[in-house]
């Protein structure tokens, strides 16, 4: 089995029901925790392609240890050549990321831990920070009593998401602007197949048709 973790959005009733709808037949077993959900999959999954399918998640990643004793030497393992540059959200355990750095500096490794005024980094500040700088961020989960150890492999396309949302070439307030996160998530909900109809009585500025055109579906039909 393969586990994986997913960082959730503002709604995470509807993350969760939309990470559901996309994955049904894969998912094994499932966790369900305060921001996160944890899943055990029948196959390995495409992290960043499933990334750019759902609209309602931050983050995910796969489970890497079940003991925070083991993350010092994950750390240490995967370090590289480089400064070492780290961040560590917890959810619910009470570990000390300052603690790790220092165990890290005892080992003779340069390490930089990236930090936020927030509980947990933001997805601006890991991609940014961290992944395009080929660090590493773990997350440590609590949950049924057990610790789940996570690495984030994928962020939600932010500036993607603010460009679709935000530099369009008209806008209606008067008649709403659908967020493009929440339009992806309706669409993922609906379980269209690509090849059929996918139907948008009430359009407005056509976010459904244009997210669900980018997510590959064919015909498109809307009015309003």
């Amino acid at each position: 089995m393969n586990s994986y973790f997913f960082i959730l959005g503002r709604n995470t009733t509807l993350s969760i029901s939309e990470i559901e709808s996309v994955l049904e037949k894969n998912i094994a077993s499932r966790i369900m925790g305060t921001g996160f959900y944890i899943i055990e999959s029948k196959d390995e999954l495409d992290l960043n392609e499933l990334q750019q399918t759902l609209g309602g998640t931050i983050k995910i990643g796969e489970i890497v240890l079940e003991s925070e004793k083991e993350i010092t030497n994950y750390l240490k393992k995967n370090a590289g050549d480089k400064k070492l540059r780290f961040g560590i959200n917890l959810y619910g355990c009470d570990l000390k990321p300052m603690q790790i750095k220092k165990q890290l500096k005892d080992a003779g490794i340069s390490s930089r831990l990236v930090e936020s005024k927030e509980k947990t980094l933001s997805s601006v500040i890991t991609q940014k920070e961290i992944l395009n700088k080929d660090g590493i961020e773990l997350n440590c989960f609590k949950a049924d009593n057990k610790i789940f150890i996570g690495r984030t492999r994928t962020c939600q396309p932010f500036e993607e998401f603010s460009y679709r949302d935000w530099q369009r070439p008209a806008k209606d307030q008067a008649s709403g602007m659908l967020p493009p996160k929440i339009a992806k998530i309706m669409i993922n909900l609906a379980q269209a197949d690509r090849n059929e109809l996918l139907l948008d009585p009430f359009c407005g500025s056509g976010t459904i048709l244009m997210e669900a055109a980018l997510m590959g579906h064919n015909i498109l039909i809307g009015s309003d």
